[in-house]
């Protein structure tokens, strides 16, 4: 996928809508060297009542067709 920018949009716009109280830190997109249909999501966020507490999910999306 080349439009990382964009991915990052989208959770950033649904977060926002349906979790306020999360707070996205980052967002790091990489496509598998060996898969080109699989894209890893990587989000870095934190709770709006303990900001320096930060957690991390990664999301493994594999297209396959």
């Amino acid at each position: 996928f080349k439009d990382n920018a964009l991915i990052e949009e989208v959770i950033n716009e649904a977060v926002d809508k349906w979790l306020p109280y999360i707070a996205i830190n980052e967002v790091v997109t990489v496509v598998d060297a060996t898969n080109p249909n699989r894209l890893n999501v990587t989000i870095d966020f934190s709770v709006a009542t303990a900001p320096d507490a930060t957690e991390q999910i990664t999301l493994d999306l594999n297209a396959t067709g």
